[in-house]
């Protein structure tokens, strides 16, 4: 992440008096979670991150991805 947008993001974080752990990844990882456990159709979730592929979003059985 280039410095911009590093001090942008930064800034957003302390108005809303986020942790410095959370990050804009994170809060995609947590919109597209939240979305699966809601019981959203993959398909919506997949459209609403940009990917083409569901795969990227939803392994085969249906849970989101976690890292290791």
């Amino acid at each position: 992440m280039n410095r911009p947008v590093r001090n942008e993001a930064r800034a957003e974080r302390c108005a809303l008096l986020l942790p410095e752990r959370v990050t804009p990844h994170t809060l995609r990882r947590m919109f597209a979670s939240l979305c699966f456990f809601a019981g959203c159709d993959p398909r919506f979730v997949m459209s609403r991150l940009g990917h083409a592929d569901a795969r990227r979003v939803c392994p085969g059985d249906g849970a989101p991805r976690r890292r290791p």
